[in-house]
């Protein structure tokens, strides 16, 4: 969803922006859904950081998201903010530790896996070794989670 912008819509974003120099993020002041600031703009309810790129960058084209560079669902700073996919939300999310399994897993133990599961390593011994759950290796060697990356070229069974 794409938005006409024009003066009423600037003046909207700006009045409820909050610069913070002390972070680097300008944060949004008015109404939130969760984590995420919502602003209501001709009659529709869109996220405050998708207004801030159509504000500063222009439209958001169809199957991408607006992502954070900063990791604050608050900040609407536009050189905070990147387009990406759902994938590329996924990977950015487990590479800076958030997630299912961010206290056992990372990328580059994503990689250890499936470089043993290759090798021939069974899921329940590549669980015990990795400490986790045979769901936790399932899902790295079936792709479900780390599946934006290209993993030693690594193809899953399912």
């Amino acid at each position: 969803m794409n938005l006409e912008i024009d003066d009423d819509v600037e003046w909207y974003f700006e009045e409820r922006t909050l610069d913070r120099p002390d972070r680097g993020c300008w944060e949004w002041e008015g109404s939130f859904h969760g984590n995420y600031g919502i602003a209501y703009i001709q009659n529709k309810k869109v996220g405050a950081h998708r207004l801030s790129w159509m504000l500063h960058k222009g439209p958001i084209p169809k199957g991408l998201w607006v992502l954070h560079k900063c990791d604050n669902t608050s900040c609407i700073r536009p050189s905070h903010l990147f387009l990406g996919d759902n994938d590329d939300n996924m990977a950015d999310m487990l590479l800076k530790g958030r997630g299912r399994y961010r206290e056992h897993l990372g990328a580059e133990t994503a990689e250890q896996i499936i470089s043993f599961f290759i090798e021939g390593a069974s899921i329940s011994d590549l669980a015990e070794a990795f400490d986790c759950s045979v769901r936790a290796i399932r899902d790295v060697i079936n792709r479900r989670t780390y599946r934006s990356r290209k993993i030693l070229g690594y193809d899953p069974p399912i």
